[in-house]
């Protein structure tokens, strides 16, 4: 995984200064105790040991921080502050979390209200709840700053977000990655992605459906500026994801592109309850993505997704001048004089060199029979991208080729947990 910098934040501490946690949170950020301050203004995030602090103690701090949009970190929780947080942001936090943050999302952006990750010190792992689960091992500083930069951005629009009543949840996953293709040069990838729950409810048992949309996004780095060569050009590469349940693939996007955009545009019609009128009713409702339209002179795309193996799949190729299916690397001497104006390389098409971000979409159904079996689900992404060096040198014409490849870390849904509300009148 690739490595950032990151600017440490200012936090304000609630509870005895001692301890394991609090000499590290003096690396992870700008420490300062309570009384230290006049007011919250100075911090960004507040951290509360509750194994020292008294709930009258940070109750009126709490309230405060969310207030003003800022970060939340609970540790060390115990019933009564379990029991405050639940009620303050409205939704069920599994019993076994032993550190809480939590930041609130903005006022006109999608539910839910707040970007929420649980830290689970009874399993000695993460866990979260609507949002990605933060890195291990406990660097503090990453964790926070995982949590807040997933807690503002949500792959997908507003047409995946349902009306009220609808139970709904939603998880994301991010991976970055650098690989080094050859001896010295480097290329960057990665995605973001959002897996958005839907529990069917419009009939009981209830079905569960969900909805993954990933921007992958692939930068190339040339290899050589020499008039003899053309570099490292990324000629096809390949996004996928699947479950770990056979079956019910029943949607994706995109199917097919015209000659110079790729359009993903994904509707899901779904039998759920929501309100109207005042009261809780089951109806049809349709979760849509798009239409995103992104430009493709030059590319072409295959959908490779087999509903029947539960995996969504898509192949992205070039076209023209070079089209790398037709005219395969292992068939080179048979098309490489086209590939040459002597005694340079061809220009390749402006995309080939260039970062490319593409979307894709599917859809998922889980039965009600399969859930109520086992209610967890686990997704795996997996990204592949080829490379290959045109070259004259030595007054030969030859080419290399390279490949690089990324996966995340297979994602666990719990349908259930994950779209349950307490306080949802429609459950």
């Amino acid at each position: 995984m690739e490595s950032t910098t990151r600017a440490k934040p200012r936090i304000l501490y609630a509870g005895a200064p001692t301890g394991h946690d609090f000499n590290s949170l003096r690396e992870a950020g700008s420490l300062f105790v309570q009384g230290e301050a006049d007011s919250l203004e100075d911090a960004e995030v507040l951290w509360v040991d509750c194994a020292t602090t008294k709930p009258e103690q940070y109750t009126p701090l709490v309230e405060r921080v969310l207030g003003a949009g800022k970060t939340l970190v609970l540790d060390h929780l115990d019933t009564q502050a379990h029991d405050f947080i639940c009620r303050l942001v409205g939704t069920r936090i599994e019993d076994s979390a032993q550190t809480l943050l939590v930041t609130p999302r903005p006022a006109n952006g999608p539910p839910p209200r707040y970007a929420i990750t649980v830290l689970d010190a009874a399993r000695g792992d993460r866990s979260s709840l609507h949002f990605e689960d933060a890195p291990a091992p406990r660097d503090w500083g990453a964790i926070i700053q995982e949590h807040q930069a997933r807690s503002i951005h949500t792959a997908g629009g507003p047409g995946l977000i349902p009306p009220p009543g609808v139970m709904f949840g939603i998880k994301t996953q991010t991976l970055t990655s650098s690989k080094r293709i050859g001896i010295v040069q480097t290329t960057k990838f990665g995605f973001n992605s959002s897996f958005h729950v839907y529990r069917a409810n419009g009939k009981s048992p209830p079905d569960y459906v969900v909805i993954w949309v990933q921007q992958a996004t692939f930068a190339p780095f040339i290899l050589t500026n020499e008039p003899a060569e053309q570099g490292h050009w990324l000629y096809a590469f390949q996004t996928e994801c699947d479950s770990n349940l056979p079956g019910g693939l029943i949607a994706t996007s995109p199917q097919a592109m015209s000659i110079t955009e790729l359009v993903t545009h994904l509707s899901v019609p779904l039998h759920v309850k929501y309100i109207q009128d005042g009261s809780c009713r089951p109806q049809f409702w349709s979760a849509t993505h798009g239409p995103v339209a992104r430009p493709w002179d030059g590319w072409s795309m295959t959908n490779r997704s087999s509903p029947a193996l539960g995996k969504a799949e898509w192949r992205y190729f070039h076209r023209a001048p070079w089209n790398s299916e037709e005219n395969p690397l292992a068939e080179f001497e048979r098309w490489k004089a086209s590939m040459y104006d002597k005694p340079r390389v061809k220009r390749l098409n402006l995309l080939a060199d260039s970062t490319l971000t593409v979307e894709t979409a599917a859809a998922w159904l889980f039965p009600a029979a399969v859930v109520q079996d086992n209610p967890k689900v686990t997704f795996s992404e997996k990204l592949k991208l080829d490379f290959v060096t045109f070259s004259t040198r030595s007054s030969s014409v030859f080419h290399e080729s390279a490949f690089a490849d990324g996966a995340a870390n297979p994602l666990e849904l719990d349908l259930v947990a994950l779209t349950e509300d307490v306080t949802n009148p429609c459950r």
